[in-house]
């Protein structure tokens, strides 16, 4: 439930993304009872495991709750071979471009 973005807050893009009141708020079947109050929860919380249990916990009722119903999903580009260099994955904003044109195989 990422749409591509590659933030390393994840409070940060649910508050973007998620808050009805977010800068890009994306359209949900409904919000469900104290959604906005635990996204205040999470942006107020300052310790980093609090954080992250308070995300995945949001998390866990997005999907529960069926918030939204994905059109499309568009999986990421990983490679875990040594022998592949200079994809440029990363360096685009996003976690699924690459320099298709760049990216060569070494034999070692």
């Amino acid at each position: 439930m990422t749409h591509g973005a590659t933030d390393y807050n994840y409070c940060a893009y649910l508050d973007r993304y998620y808050n009805p009141t977010g800068l890009f708020a994306m359209p949900v079947v409904a919000y469900p009872e104290g959604w906005l109050e635990r996204i205040n929860e999470m942006l107020a919380a300052v310790e980093r495991d609090e954080m992250a249990d308070l995300a995945q916990a949001l998390v866990r009722q997005f999907v529960d709750e069926v918030m939204a119903i994905p059109l499309w999903i568009e999986s990421e580009v990983y490679v875990l071979d040594n022998s592949v260099h200079d994809m440029g994955v990363g360096t685009h904003g996003d976690g699924f471009t690459w320099d298709t044109n760049k990216v060569w195989i070494s034999t070692e």
